[in-house]
């Protein structure tokens, strides 16, 4: 792709670009030199430039760019990144710009950010700034989804460095090992106006339209000011097999498969306990509260986009 050497009317309002680069992260480490060229090549100072190799220090890095009054802060990694940085950004008077440098990436394929380098900064380049939602989990953010079931565990037990080398699918080599030994658990929903109690393998929250890598969710978008849940309807492993097969060929719906349900706040109760997963991370273990943060933070997206 030929990068657009002339800056936009955005960059010039904003001010130049402070970048943060996550280098612990898939591409983190190979990409953040060249996206500093390209930011540059299309007529961005840059006022920092940031590689964070410890991503428990992203959120302090961050933190200090808005005190310093970074207008406009572009940030590099996956949805864990994205995920730990969006505190000191909520309800600021920042905007983010987003380089998808992860596994799963959801984050960005929900805002219509290609995943290539130069399609990112392109969007930073000539995009727009949008008020997107956030869900708020306790009082932490988060930028895409929650997950709870057999898809935490397959966080659990995929390594980074498997993720490095596979992407994606390192997540399917571990699903495969620990399907067959898990067990359902039964799971009680409260959501705005009714309680919701049933058995599952999986339970997702939702805030936006992708699932992982799938856009599977119609008629959602990241300011409808809804959280959406979804639940694996059958117990029984070979629902589940259904469900996957599913979500990893594209071929046909996942509602038959699922529960689900469009809310503001949800409270999470499960017998037994289990584990959480937030964004590719984990963090904490049922019972859990997630609500939507409505127009929480502002991103740059492609001028056309819509989700």
């Amino acid at each position: 792709m030929q990068p657009n050497q002339s800056a936009p009317s955005i960059a010039t309002n904003l001010g130049p670009v402070a970048l943060v680069v996550n280098t612990h992260s898939r591409q983190g480490t190979t990409l953040f030199v060249d996206a500093q060229r390209a930011l540059r090549e299309r007529g961005f100072a840059l006022s920092e430039t940031r590689a964070v190799r410890q991503p428990h220090r992203l959120r302090e890095v961050v933190r200090k760019l808005v005190a310093d009054g970074e207008r406009l802060i572009v940030v590099g990694g996956g949805d864990g990144t994205f995920t730990t940085v969006v505190d000191e950004l909520a309800y600021r008077d920042v905007v983010l710009g987003v380089l998808p440098l992860g596994t799963a990436n959801t984050f960005g394929r929900t805002l219509g950010i290609p995943l290539d380098l130069e399609g990112a900064v392109d969007v930073i380049a000539s995009g727009r700034v949008r008020e997107v939602d956030l869900g708020k989990i306790g009082d932490d953010y988060f930028t895409s989804e929650i997950s709870i079931g057999l898809a935490t565990e397959m966080v659990r037990h995929t390594s980074r460095r498997l993720k490095r080398f596979l992407g994606i699918l390192a997540y399917g080599l571990a699903g495969l090992r620990i399907f067959l030994g898990h067990h359902p658990f039964r799971c009680t929903l409260y959501l705005d106006d009714s309680v919701e109690t049933f058995e599952t393998h999986q339970l997702i929250i939702s805030n936006g339209p992708y699932v992982g890598i799938r856009r599977l969710i119609p008629n959602t978008t990241l300011d409808n000011q809804r959280l959406l849940v979804l639940a694996a309807k059958s117990p029984n492993r070979w629902g589940i097999v259904r469900l996957v097969f599913c979500y990893v060929t594209g071929l046909g719906s996942i509602y038959p498969e699922t529960l689900h349900w469009q809310t503001r706040a949800v409270t999470v109760e499960t017998e037994p306990r289990q584990d959480v997963d937030v964004d590719g991370e984990m963090d904490g273990a049922t019972p859990v509260r997630a609500s939507v943060a409505p127009r929480a933070l502002k991103v740059l997206v492609p001028v056309r986009h819509e989700s």
